[in-house]
């Protein structure tokens, strides 16, 4: 108003409507819609045209023709509408920085952690300020979650086409879309928002390269007839960023299971062993429950080898593998040592209650073979390396008495 008042006074002094300083009023106009709100343009536009008006009827000719009244009708029209239409391309830029700046802070989080399902949810749910948001996948023939946040609700799976879905909808159109009323609308199963109080939900794709990789739902209990378009914006640069991080969480998991696997046998490798069996061995110092570790060694495996071949070997030890494992519980920790033995760790019983278990294991050696059973019981104070060991002794005393058969440690019984 100040910049106002003095322009208006200046215009005077220089001639009034011949001075040319009019268009010098666009400026507080112009201000206030690239830094003000609605309320400032408005009054800046309305003090630029009292600063107009006033000398016309105060004055009056000659500094102020008759003819000047058409002039100030017409920058009376056009400000408004330059106003609002700045102040608009500005407030759209805002939001999409906004949105880059946060979708950019959300990627820094989920690019570095392991499984980054939770973490683009919490980032959706952020994003939108939402009360649930739900990244579903593709499996074989269905849709399955795997992350959620916000409102709780059941483990979703959708079997594509048996029945309404508009996660399928956005998974086979590849296109994003909101629904304002998802517990009427027919498009969405009841099965899956009945347990829920979404009122609307977005649904944004999740592409990478031109497969879709996942669905991102959001949803708000409160109705919305739409979704901001900043809103929209980040959701989208969210799911890019989403598939690359989700494959990059995939390569690193299956990395590290093959980093942990012995790769014929996919059973657990040595290095595996060394860390869970030692997380045993510290459970059991600590609460006293009873471990026993075992070294079980396929017999005259060499000669084998020699007579049926290296491949007719692997198979041997790939069905060996599976053989054992399936007498194993829950629980047992049964991985390949090196060669042609394994380790078996057994919490939760006592060596001579878990004999019988270990002679299942025997018995159950494929093709024809034999194996023998080296075991040591825990006891407190003692390590991994003192238990392998006893136990190590204990199969090599149960390969000097003949194979085809199982010692415990010395004076374990």
């Amino acid at each position: 108003f100040a910049y106002t008042v003095a322009l208006a006074c200046a215009r005077q002094a220089e001639g009034g409507s011949k001075s040319g300083l009019a268009l010098l009023f666009f400026l507080p106009v112009m201000f206030q819609a690239l830094y003000g709100t609605r309320r400032t343009l408005a009054l800046s536009v309305v003090g630029a045209v009292v600063a107009m008006v006033l000398p016309i009827l105060l004055v009056g000719p000659p500094e102020y023709p008759t003819g000047e009244w058409r002039r100030t009708l017409i920058w009376i029209a056009v400000a408004p509408m330059v106003g609002v239409v700045v102040q608009d391309l500005v407030l759209r830029l805002r939001q999409h920085q906004d949105a880059i700046a946060r979708v950019t802070t959300a990627a820094r989080g989920i690019a570095y952690e392991g499984d980054n399902r939770e973490g683009i949810c919490h980032a959706a749910l952020d994003l939108a300020g939402a009360d649930m948001a739900l990244l579903v996948e593709p499996r074989a023939q269905s849709l399955v979650s795997t992350a959620g946040a916000g409102q709780q609700m059941p483990p979703v799976r959708i079997e594509l086409g048996t029945e309404p879905s508009a996660v399928e909808i956005a998974y086979r159109s590849e296109e994003p879309f909101f629904l304002a009323d998802v517990q009427t609308h027919p498009a969405v199963s009841t099965r899956l928002v009945a347990p829920t109080s979404l009122s609307s939900a977005y649904y944004q794709p999740v592409l990478r390269a031109d497969e879709v990789v996942g669905v991102l739902v959001v949803g708000w209990r409160t109705p919305r007839a739409r979704v901001r378009r900043s809103i929209v914006e980040a959701l989208a640069l969210l799911a890019a960023e989403a598939a690359v991080a989700m494959e990059r969480a995939d390569r690193f998991t299956t990395v590290a299971s093959l980093a942990a696997s012995d790769p014929l046998t996919g059973l657990p490798n040595r290095r595996r062993w060394d860390e869970e069996a030692a997380r045993m061995v510290a459970r059991a110092e600590r609460t006293g429950e009873p471990l026993t570790i075992a070294l079980m060694d396929l017999d005259r495996f060499k000669a084998y080898n020699d007579a049926h071949g290296h491949q007719a070997g692997d198979r041997l030890l790939k069905e060996a593998a599976a053989a054992w494992r399936e007498q194993l519980r829950a629980g047992d920790l049964l991985a390949r040592w090196g060669g042609e033995e394994f380790a078996v760790a057994l919490p939760g019983a006592s060596a001579e209650d878990l004999v019988p278990v270990l002679e299942r294991l025997r018995s159950a050696t494929p093709s024809g073979q034999t194996a023998s059973v080296g075991v040591a019981p825990f006891v407190p104070g003692a390590t991994l390396a003192v238990l392998v060991e006893q136990a190590d002794e204990a199969l090599y005393r149960a390969k000097s008495n003949g194979r085809d058969c199982l010692e415990l440690v010395a004076g374990s019984v």
